[in-house]
């Protein structure tokens, strides 16, 4: 079944039950898309670190010869084909076998083909030569030190990678944090997370900007409405809705108020947040922020890629320098600005960076959370308490009577960024 957005269920601890919830992922089939469910445990789930085929890797094991030369008519045809995109981005993802290189006892066996003239080799070594980079190739192995199991293990032949693409995808496997808010994520036990908690009384007393002095007294205007059904209240959230949100992200809010007015609180990730957080200016800025400091540290060090100190630094960077993305200004007229607004706690990550010739190319991921509830200081301050529809939230969430839970609204999205 597909829907358009998932769901953790209520008291599901994510970390200890991972099957405890649903996560639908929208992908490619042939004619469109589909949804899947890739906690169901007949769906196979892969990491990067598997080197999938789909991907462009490749294992090349039409070489069994022991002579270290390239006899594979794979890689032969790719090679013919080089200049061809395609083809040179196969050979960068071939896996292919030849013996281990520092085993001396089969150094003959791999390098006596270069003291015989060929078509390939006109200028064979002679005896003389080959004998001194014998020598110098002794001098360089190590097999014969290794213990016995370890020889075991390397002896014969092994596979081999194009290094740095390779070192690029084990990247993407294992993604490094670069940053994060003080504030963690997944957070339950804030004040905006709490429900049920409130006795009328108590929620009837809250409220700064709506207060009036007149000649020395004070009068209230209040807004929690407690004659209203739940109902009511619902409706009054609504109309917040219905006034407050239009354009591409304006079903956003629509969502949101369903999953609580459903009082099953969790989490909830929806493509079109991901889009709306990633298309936003305050993204974009923040985005081309640590693009900037990626290359002034990579200038700096003579672009040898980002050790762990260069990555400590660009923490700080961030930390100091970067409005992390949020929404504002005209959002309060798309809805995302009522729904969302500031955000409660954002984790950065660099998937991979590949260094080359002077350039760089990394991917850079965003998990950004913040929670639909409303804390005690939203309604003593903000001119919150002067909206019936946030008095209305505020009730259906704190009253006692009510406790209707509120819950982590997620987006996680990535971007390339090049220099």
């Amino acid at each position: 079944m597909g829907v358009n957005y998932i769901s953790e269920a209520s008291g599901v601890d994510s970390l200890k039950n991972a099957m405890g919830y649903s996560q639908w992922v929208k992908i490619a089939i042939p004619g469109g898309s589909g949804w899947v469910d890739v906690c169901t445990n007949n769906i196979m789930t892969y990491s990067e670190a598997e080197l999938p085929d789909w991907a462009g890797w490749s294992l090349i094991d039409d070489d069994a010869s022991s002579d270290s030369q390239c006899n594979s008519k794979i890689i032969k045809k790719l090679y013919a084909e080089k200049k061809n995109d395609d083809a040179k981005d196969l050979l960068k993802h071939s896996i292919c076998k030849f013996p281990f290189e520092w085993d001396f006892s089969t150094f003959d066996a791999r390098f006596s083909w270069v003291k015989t003239k060929t078509d390939h080799l006109p200028e064979p070594l002679t005896d003389d030569d080959y004998n001194e980079l014998k020598e110098h190739i002794k001098s360089l192995c190590f097999f014969d030190k290794l213990p016995a199991e370890v020889q075991k293990e390397l002896s014969g032949q092994i596979w081999h990678f194009e290094p740095r693409v390779f070192i690029t995808q084990i990247q993407k496997a294992e993604r490094r944090l670069i940053f994060k808010t003080i504030k963690k994520m997944n957070d339950f036990t804030a004040d905006d997370m709490r429900y049920g908690d409130m006795a009328k009384e108590q929620i009837l007393a809250q409220g700064k900007m709506n207060k009036v002095d007149i000649w020395g007294q004070e009068f209230k205007v209040n807004f929690f409405n407690f004659d209203k059904t739940i109902d009511e209240h619902f409706k009054s959230m609504d109309s917040m809705g219905y006034w407050t949100a239009w354009g591409e992200y304006s079903s956003l809010i629509n969502i949101m108020l369903k999953k609580f007015k459903a009082n099953e609180g969790g989490v909830l990730k929806h493509n079109l947040l991901n889009k709306a957080f990633s298309k936003h200016v305050t993204t974009v800025e923040c985005v081309n922020k640590i693009k900037g400091f990626i290359k002034s540290l990579l200038d700096d060090n003579g672009y040898m890629s980002l050790s762990v100190n260069d990555l400590n630094v660009l923490n700080e960077k961030i930390r100091n320098g970067v409005k992390l993305p949020k929404f504002d200004n005209y959002d309060w007229f798309n809805g995302l600005g009522i729904t969302i607004h500031d955000t409660y706690s954002t984790q950065i990550y660099l998937n991979y960076i590949d260094v080359s010739d002077g350039k760089f190319k990394a991917e850079i991921s965003f998990q950004i959370q913040d929670h639909f509830g409303l804390d005690v200081a939203d309604v003593n301050g903000k001119w919150f308490e002067d909206f019936p529809w946030f008095c209305s939230w505020f009730i259906l969430q704190r009253y006692t009577e009510f406790g209707y839970m509120p819950f982590i609204n997620e987006a996680e999205f990535s971007m390339v960024v090049e220099g």
